[in-house]
């Protein structure tokens, strides 16, 4: 873009660039040119005539070096109408009258637990079982309890129901690599890595009983999914206990609160996550640093930390009078 015109233009354009990482990347550079946003359209399914298509989601925005004097925010009214919504600005998440932008943060900004990104395995699928009946017979009860842990991803989070994982350390190690078929597990994960092109993955060869990263709570741990529907009213965190391991398809607070808890789960959460966040297509696309992190917790009497505490019970006892749904 230059200065040297005074047209307008507008794009058709991916959401992503009003969305997650990429908003404090871009506009503030269009903002400081002085450009600003004259209209917009909202995500939305965009298909061809072609047969066959594929339909993408996208934006539509417009922009402008001068003031425009009412923008023009065209939002959905029903199935296929759009109605023009006037306003003093439009921002770069097009929201209406809110220039603000939400820059990532490695470490919470309030009085909340830090959240991290789940255990990678790299492994081929080697180290990871669909079910306990893989595994039974193959090893006594008390070797399943020490090397074997229920794996957690965004499915088995909003679905259900865990997967399972070979977890060892370098001391279990010695006693697991005398089972055949640990071994034989073992060995097919190492010839995985060493084919693999990224040299990251070639180095973890040297300990191919494990996954990249090994973190497991003390006590318990609360996982949020990465992808979850936008159909959804809230999103769906749970709270496993320490024999759950996170994988990297999901996001953990090892050993938080049930304030935590309760502040994923509300709506106003919800809400920040929508905005702030990015998408796939329209589906919700959780971030730790721009989502959990960034969250503006104002300070918690004791009184509101006890209120969080019993809604977060609350809401598990819910659960559990529905269980198995």
């Amino acid at each position: 873009f230059c200065n040297c015109s005074k047209a307008a233009f507008a794009f058709v354009s991916t959401n992503s660039i009003c969305q997650g990482i990429q908003v404090p990347v871009l506009w503030p550079i269009l903002f400081e040119m002085g450009h600003r946003i004259t209209f917009a359209y909202p995500s939305f399914k965009w298909r061809n005539l072609a047969s066959h298509n594929a339909g993408v989601t996208v934006i539509i925005v417009g922009m402008t070096d001068t003031d425009p004097a009412s923008p023009r925010l065209f939002v959905a009214a029903s199935e296929g109408d759009q109605i023009a919504r006037s306003c003093k600005s439009i921002g770069p998440y097009l929201i209406p009258d809110v220039s603000t932008i939400i820059d990532g943060k490695t470490r919470p900004i309030g009085q909340i637990s830090s959240m991290s990104l789940g255990n990678a395995p790299y492994d081929g699928g080697n180290l990871i079982f669909d079910s306990i009946d893989e595994i039974t017979g193959e090893l006594s009860e008390e070797q399943r309890a020490k090397w074997i842990k229920p794996l957690w991803g965004s499915n088995e989070i909003i679905n259900g129901g865990s997967r399972y994982c070979l977890w060892l350390d370098d001391k279990s190690w010695e006693d697991a690599k005398r089972v055949s078929f640990i071994m034989d597990r073992v060995a097919a994960t190492k010839r995985m890595r060493l084919q693999s092109k990224d040299k990251g993955t070639q180095l973890m060869a040297n300990r191919p009983y494990q996954f990249r990263e090994m973190n497991s709570p003390n006590k318990s741990v609360i996982a949020v999914p990465i992808r979850s529907s936008e159909n959804r009213l809230w999103l769906t965190a749970v709270v496993l206990n320490n024999t759950a391991r996170i994988t990297n398809l999901a996001y953990a607070i090892y050993d938080g609160s049930l304030i935590d808890f309760a502040l994923i789960s509300s709506k106003l959460h919800l809400k920040w996550i929508e905005t702030v966040c990015g998408r796939l297509e329209t589906r919700l696309s959780y971030s730790n640093k721009m989502g959990w992190h960034t969250f503006p917790v104002p300070n918690l009497t004791e009184k509101n930390k006890d209120d969080l505490s019993q809604c977060a019970e609350r809401i598990l006892l819910a659960r559990e009078v529905h269980f198995p749904k």
